[in-house]
């Protein structure tokens, strides 16, 4: 009977388990679709402007950030580790970005429009290049606890 009762207590600790990592990847997908409109160099009419974009993209990194802490506790100390210094470098990316917006670029000195565009340049590079490797943790920590093997390509 004991042994039954922690067979069920483990499957559903299993289940929980499943639906943290399956909802932390989806708004990391979020939080990453975000970033990237913000930080990418592209601009369309009838957009919303930067400082829009850049409000979207703290608000659901910080959706991220919030859901990851609440349920860190799911989560092997490895990964919480690496989620702690990717998000780390989330916010420093967004932020570093977002707060030349404030200042028009026509009151910006020369070394300011030089930096507010190294900021730019690094918040995309970040988005593009670090993103998928906590993406990839994630598939993987998820097709770990379901048993289903990693395909040679994935990483």
């Amino acid at each position: 009977m004991a042994a039954q009762e922690r067979s069920v207590r483990f499957t559903k600790l299993h289940e929980k388990r499943g639906e943290v990592i399956a909802e932390m990847y989806g708004l990391l997908v979020e939080a990453q679709w975000a970033a990237q409109d913000f930080t990418s160099p592209a601009e369309w009419a009838g957009e919303p402007s930067k400082n829009e974009k850049y409000g979207t993209a703290l608000k659901k990194s910080a959706d991220f950030f919030r859901y990851f802490d609440r349920n860190r506790i799911y989560l092997p100390p490895e990964l919480c580790e690496q989620f702690d210094t990717f998000l780390n470098g989330m916010r420093t990316k967004v932020i570093g970005f977002g707060v030349y917006l404030s200042q028009g670029e026509a009151y910006l000195p020369d070394e300011g429009i030089r930096k507010k565009h190294e900021a730019w340049s690094e918040a995309s590079r970040y988005f593009d290049e670090e993103v998928p490797k906590g993406r990839l943790a994630l598939e993987t920590e998820l097709r770990q606890l379901i048993g289903v093997e990693a395909r040679a390509n994935d990483g």
